[in-house]
């Protein structure tokens, strides 16, 4: 297969798409379309207008909103439209893998990606699958259980079949074998009424007894199809370079393929005919995988097919992994961070209840409250309130314009975050400071531009920060489940 480095968020034209999929020779227009349809149809492209005067090799299209033309099927001969990725991970399509780069680390598709780069693509992967399997809020294309109802990518079922292996081993059948003069448990009643006693001393010796036995079937077909599919498996994975990239140790127990186990039919025939008689939570995952993957290897044709492992969602991912590293407080009371409430709150208040609910009323008779508003981060350090705000921006700054700068709305919130809280800071001596905080591959920089809405200002609210965070240093203290204290006393 060949590899294709893609970055986020970034547009490319047809022609632009083609020359990645063919660097060295004319582009086959009927094989670029197949692959930009199908990553459409995953919803991990969309068209939009070509902006204006723009490099489009080096587009950054976070600000353009996907077009109403996002329906219209692919034409190669269009010059009006760009197609913008919308995916952070890997991507498997016809002969073609595709490392999706987060939008803020500069790849350049044309080029192979540097070393630092390569072991920050390795780093976000392993984030991503951390992240899958603490969260169902957000789709991420990897797989912590699998449901028949779900149609996977051959690339998560693969990773899932991967994993449960080293976890759990290989697939396993016991069943009991009752036996005479064995080494299993000895059962009484049968021995009881089924063999001869000698008496002695009035007590009987019963000189054979029958016993039961647990014995594995070595010839299980379910066995030999888990051995087949994990061996292909990895050796699909290494011939590609994956197995490095997702840390995956070879797994090789046999030369053969599926074919030699039987046609599609009987192969799925087979694997259904387990899983109704199987009731082992663990089991029925696994059963349920292997049918996932047998069937969508004989259909990697379909005109929908890609496989997919990452997310099209990755501001929920830096949210997380900023909230784990840097204390989120939100759910602890007032009196867990042994502080004072404010107001009709108690000590028992959490803090993120702090700020008032807006309340609904109708000729001053019912009042109804609803959900209000939440920031990503409040911790208290060195007697300051944080108010952190995870924003997946590319914060970028010309002499005649900002870019990829977060929205009014957002702006707006932050500073009533601030206002919010403000009764309770004073009543607790602490100085409220807010920031928005973005990833960079380059290093932490924690002033770099800064927010200010007069109106807001006015109010006495102090301007709103932005820092960008060296997102391999938050990622690897998420991976390994730690605190970052230096950073959190430097803001």
């Amino acid at each position: 297969m060949k590899v294709i480095y893609c970055r986020e968020e970034f547009g490319y034209s047809f022609e632009e798409f083609g020359s990645l999929l063919f660097p060295n020779e004319v582009a086959k227009k009927e094989v670029v379309t197949d692959v930009l349809t199908r990553l459409k149809r995953v919803n991990v492209i969309s068209k939009v207008r070509s902006p204006k005067g723009v490099e489009l090799s080096k587009a950054d299209l976070s600000d353009i909103d996907d077009d109403i033309a996002d329906v219209v099927e692919i034409d190669p001969n269009s010059t009006e439209f760009l197609y913008k990725l919308k995916f952070v991970g890997l991507i498997i399509v016809k002969s073609y893998i595709l490392y999706c780069f987060p939008k803020y680390i500069e790849v350049n598709p044309k080029e192979n990606p540097t070393a630092k780069q390569s072991t920050e693509f390795k780093q976000i992967i392993k984030v991503i699958e951390k992240y899958s399997k603490s969260t169902r809020e957000q789709v991420i294309y990897s797989l912590n259980d699998i449901d028949e109802s779900v149609a996977y990518g051959d690339l998560s079922v693969s990773l899932f079949l991967l994993e449960d292996y080293f976890q759990n081993g290989l697939y396993s059948n016991q069943h009991s074998i009752v036996e005479m003069n064995g080494n299993g448990e000895i059962l009484w009643d049968k021995t009881v009424n089924d063999s001869f006693a000698f008496f002695s001393d009035n007590r009987p010796v019963y000189i054979d007894y029958f016993n039961r036995r647990s014995v594995v079937e070595d010839d299980n077909f379910i066995k030999k199809l888990h051995e087949v599919v994990l061996s292909r498996i990895s050796e699909t994975l290494e011939l590609n370079g994956l197995l490095d990239l997702l840390d995956l140790t070879l797994t090789n127990f046999t030369d053969e393929e599926l074919t030699d186990l039987g046609d599609i039919d009987f192969i799925l025939y087979m694997i259904e005919s387990e899983l109704s008689q199987e009731f082992n939570t663990r089991k029925q995952l696994l059963l349920k995988a292997l049918f996932s993957y047998v069937s969508q290897k004989y259909e990697a044709e379909r005109d929908e097919y890609a496989s997919l492992f990452g997310t099209n969602s990755f501001q929920g991912i830096w949210e997380k992994a900023c909230a784990n590293v840097l204390n989120d407080k939100l759910d602890v009371t007032i009196g867990g961070l042994d502080l004072e409430p404010t107001g009709a709150n108690t000590k028992n208040t959490k803090i993120k209840n702090i700020i008032d609910k807006p309340q609904w009323t109708q000729n001053n008779k019912d009042v109804f409250e609803t959900a209000t508003l939440i920031p990503d981060i409040i911790t208290v350090v060195n007697k300051r309130l944080l108010i952190l705000d995870g924003k997946y921006y590319n914060l970028r700054f010309s002499t005649k314009s900002v870019a990829g700068n977060p929205g009014v709305g957002d702006v707006t919130k932050q500073f009533l975050y601030a206002l919010a809280y403000r009764e309770f800071a004073d009543k607790n001596n602490l100085e409220i400071v807010n920031y928005f905080l973005m990833p960079t591959e380059n290093d932490t920089i924690l002033n770099f531009a800064q927010v200010d809405m007069q109106l807001l200002n006015n109010l006495g609210l102090s301007s709103v920060k932005v820092a960008k965070l060296n997102a391999a240093n938050i990622y690897q203290k998420y991976l390994d489940d730690k605190l970052d204290q230096e950073l959190l006393s430097k803001f």
